[in-house]
């Protein structure tokens, strides 16, 4: 008996069979497929694709910083300044043979910070040769007390001293200057503060600065600054208004700051913080950092002279556009009160004082820690819990 066959209904394009346990595992993979593929289409694709050349990495452009009138930073740790010239190639102290009580106590708060300082003699009036002194001096009007040309000639010729013997940077310092015992602590704050200021310039009209950085830096405060101004009787920033400041728990509270030929203003330093500046107005040259480009610059200049070594070098640093001055609020290096080397008239008010304390050594103004008032007790081994303090 042949078998009968039911003939299947006509399929329409819209009629769909029942699947069977087969059509559906089919069905099943093809669904998982689907997923793995809108999963990884992005690996698939790229993986099928030949492969393109990786590009060299473009070099890292250093970011300027901020070009605000004020600027608040706390600076990094800078490990040449905690060297024995902090951070220059020498430091140079000018001092008369005769004044040892000058030069002794010098020594002595040299050795208790663990500097080394090369003791250059300074001379007097009599001793320079008419040809060494500037052009224009004693004229015009000016009448110069004795020792202000000993003072001027023995500035010069230091800077004549690192030309001849390629000094890139010094610290010069006169002998009666003093400073706190934390020098090393407070100076790499300066040094940032000073590459802010010097290397990332404003282009205003008067002052045209080459912003070229071509070489190598050589020193931890910079390369292009002439002087550095960190040791003096004011100073105050020129008219750009643009400084950098930064937190330093070494300054002075404002009522033992010590100036009396100006300082920043109030918006210019907060309390409790150390300003760096282009400055507008320094006096005395307590201490001072300068480049040997700043050593042949001011040398050339200080031919033709009828002021001071400070008022000159003030006047210059002002007025005179190649040259890039920096100054520093609260300074870091002060004189301490002693017999002036400049002969003052009777009446006038001159620098230096009789007072003494303790041991016979007078501190510095505005330092909380005297290195020539703590110098004998940190080479006994005293730690800072029991340093002499001003505040």
């Amino acid at each position: 008996m042949i078998p009968s066959f039911k003939a299947l209904p006509k399929m329409t394009p819209w009629t769909y069979l029942p699947l069977t346990m087969q059509n559906h595992s089919r069905a099943l993979v093809v669904f998982f497929m689907v997923c793995i593929l809108l999963l990884f289409w992005k690996d698939i694709i790229r993986d099928a694709l030949p492969a393109v050349p990786k590009l060299p990495d473009m070099p890292k452009i250093p970011a300027m910083p901020s070009i605000d009138s004020f600027h608040k930073k706390k600076p990094g740790s800078l490990d040449p300044i905690a060297n024995r010239t902090l951070g220059f190639q020498e430091i140079f102290a000018l001092s008369l043979p005769d004044r040892k009580d000058r030069r002794l106590p010098l020594v002595r708060a040299a050795n208790a910070t663990n500097i080394t300082i090369t003791i250059l003699d300074a001379v007097r009036d009599e001793q320079i040769p008419k040809e060494k002194i500037p052009e224009g001096w004693a004229v015009d009007g000016h009448e110069p007390k004795y020792g202000e040309i000993g003072c001027l000639r023995s500035h010069v010729m230091t800077w004549e001293k690192m030309i001849e013997e390629k000094i890139t940077t010094a610290l010069i310092m006169e002998s009666d200057a003093d400073w706190d015992m934390r020098i090393h602590d407070i100076l790499p704050g300066v040094a940032t503060g000073a590459k802010e200021i010097a290397d990332f310039t404003l282009p205003y009209p008067s002052h045209p600065r080459d912003l070229k950085q071509s070489i190598p830096e050589v020193s931890p405060y910079g390369d292009n600054w002439d002087v550095l101004w960190i040791g003096h009787c004011g100073s105050k920033p020129d008219g750009t208004g643009r400084v950098y400041y930064y937190d330093d728990p070494t300054v002075p509270p404002k009522s033992k700051e010590y100036s009396f030929a100006g300082s920043p203003r109030d918006e210019q330093h907060p309390p409790g913080t150390r300003v760096v500046f282009e400055q507008d107005l320094t006096i005395c040259t307590s201490a001072y950092a300068i480049s040997l480009k700043g050593a042949v610059k001011l040398g050339k200049f200080l031919e033709k002279s009828n002021l001071n070594i400070d008022i000159r070098m003030e006047d210059l640093c002002k007025n005179e556009p190649s040259l890039m001055c920096l100054g520093v609020w609260p300074q870091v290096i002060t004189a301490a009160p002693s017999q002036s080397n400049i002969k003052h008239p009777e009446g006038e008010k001159a620098p230096g004082s009789t007072d003494e304390k303790d041991n016979g050594i007078t501190p510095g103004p505005a330092l909380q820690f005297s290195a020539r008032r703590n110098a004998e007790l940190a080479s006994k081994g005293v730690g800072q819990d029991m340093w002499l303090k001003e505040w």
